[in-house]
């Protein structure tokens, strides 16, 4: 399965990169009809579409499942403005 120590997340700019590995969980003496979870090191980078919030950003890892907050940056976020009534 997936591990804490196993994992590197990276944010740099808007470009968000997930690396690790898979551990087998079974050990050597194990043989597999079918294999559904995969097993080896990985990499993943994404390109974000706005700015994230870099000091908000947060990962869990639960039951092999990996999970990334990443907020919007303020800026990235739509603004209403007042318009003002011209005298």
């Amino acid at each position: 399965g997936l591990q804490l120590e196993d994992v590197e997340i990276l944010l740099v700019g808007s470009e968000l990169s997930v690396s690790g590995e898979y551990k087998e969980v079974c050990g050597k003496d194990c043989a597999f009809h079918r294999r559904e979870r995969p097993v080896g090191k990985f990499r993943r980078t994404l390109q974000l579409p706005v700015d994230i919030d870099e000091a908000r950003v947060a990962a869990t890892l639960k039951d092999g499942v990996l999970r990334i907050h990443l907020p919007k940056a303020e800026a990235a976020k739509p603004r209403k403005i007042d318009i003002q009534v011209g005298r």
